[in-house]
C-alpha cells in the first residue's frame, strides 16, 4: 500500500535473494563441516563424493523435515538448541585469544584495525544481521499474545545479546591470524576431541536453524508468484499457503541452494555472514516466545 507494486515487486526480489544467498552459504559452512567430521572418524580426508552423499543426508534427514513445518513455534526448542550450542564456539574463541595474548604470541605490528577494500563486504553482512526485516512478520504471527511492545524488547534483547556474540567472535578470530584469516574460522583449530565436538555441535545448530532462513524465502515466493491482493490492497504476511504449494516450494529451495552450496569451492566460504544472520534471527525469535 505504500509503494505500489513496484515497491512491493522490489521488497519481494530482495528478500528472495538475500534468503537464497544465506541458504547457500548455510550449505558451504556444512559441506565443510561435514567434511572434517568425514575425515575426524575415518583419519582420510573426505572424497567429493562422500562430501556430496553426506551433504544430501543431511538435507534430507534434517534440513528439509524442520524447512516443512508450517508454524515456526514447533521449530522453538530447536532453536533454542541451536543458540546452546552455538556459546560453546564463541567462548572457545575467546579462551584462544586470551591464551595468544598472554604468551606473547599477538603479532601486534601486524593488526590493521581498518581495511578500506573490505567495506563492500562487510556493509552488506552488517546490513542483514541487524536489519532482519523478513523475519519480523513470521515471528510476529508466531506469538500467541502480540504486541508491538513484545516484539520490541525482544528485538532489543536481541540485537544487544547479538552484537556481544559478533564482537567476541570477530575479535577473537582476528587477533590470533591477523594475516591470514580464512573465511571458516573453525578450520585454523587443530583437530583436538573438544574442538571436535564444538564442530559437530555449530553443525547441529546451523541445520535446526533453517526454518529461520526458508520461510521468509518461501512467504516471498509465494507473494510474487500465486497470491491474489485483498480488496484493501494487502496481501497475506502470515505465510499460510496450500500445503501442495508449500512442499513444491519447499522442496526446491532447500535442493537448489544446496546444490550451488555443494558447488562452492573452500576459498570462497565465508563462515561470518551465516552465523552471523542465523544467530540474530534464532536470538529474535526465541526471546519473542519467552518475553
Amino acid at each position: 500500500m505504500a509503494y505500489g507494486k513496484t515497491g512491493k515487486l522490489a521488497v519481494e526480489l530482495s528478500v528472495i535473494g538475500l534468503m537464497l544467498g544465506t541458504s547457500m552459504a548455510f550449505f558451504a559452512v556444512i559441506n565443510e563441516l561435514g567434511a572434517n567430521l568425514v575425515q575426524v572418524v575415518s583419519g582420510s580426508s573426505a572424497t567429493p563424493w562422500q562430501r556430496a552423499l553426506l551433504l544430501v543426508m543431511i538435507t534430507t534427514l534434517g534440513v528439509l523435515p524442520l524447512s516443512l513445518q508450517r508454524n515456526m513455534s514447533n521449530s522453538m526448542l530447536w532453536l533454542l538448541i541451536s543458540l546452546i550450542f552455538y556459546t560453546p564456539f564463541v567462548f572457545m574463541l575467546l579462551a584462544r585469544c586470551l591464551d595468544t595474548v598472554s604468551s606473547g604470541r599477538l603479532a601486534t605490528p601486524q593488526i590493521r584495525l581498518w581495511h578500506w577494500s573490505g567495506i563492500t563486504t562487510c556493509l552488506p553482512i552488517f546490513g542483514s544481521m541487524f536489519i532482519c526485516q523478513p523475519q519480523v512478520l513470521p515471528m510476529y504471527f508466531s506469538l500467541k499474545e502480540r504486541s508491538v511492545e513484545r516484539m520490541e524488547l525482544a528485538f532489543k534483547q536481541a540485537i544487544t545479546i547479538s552484537c556481544t556474540f559478533y564482537t567476541i567472535v570477530g575479535l577473537c578470530g582476528y587477533i590470533p591470524l591477523p594475516q591470514t584469516v580464512p573465511g571458516n574460522i573453525l578450520a585454523t583449530l587443530p583437530s583436538t576431541t573438544a574442538i571436535d565436538y564444538v564442530r559437530l555441535m555449530f553443525l547441529f545448530s546451523m541445520v535446526m536453524s533453517f526454518p529461520l532462513v526458508v520461510l521468509p524465502c518461501r512467504q516471498a515466493i509465494n507473494t510474487l508468484l500465486f497470491e491474489q491482493q485483498r480488496e484493501d490492497g494487502t496481501f497475506s504476511v502470515s505465510g499460510d499457503m496450500p500445503r501442495q504449494r508449500h512442499v513444491i516450494v519447499t522442496v526446491l529451495v532447500v535442493f537448489s541452494t544446496m546444490t550451488v552450496g555443494a558447488l562452492v569451492q573452500d576459498g570462497m566460504i565465508t563462515d561470518v555472514s551465516p552465523s552471523k544472520i542465523y544467530n540474530q534471527f534464532t536470538l529474535q525469535y526465541v526471546l519473542c516466545r519467552f518475553c
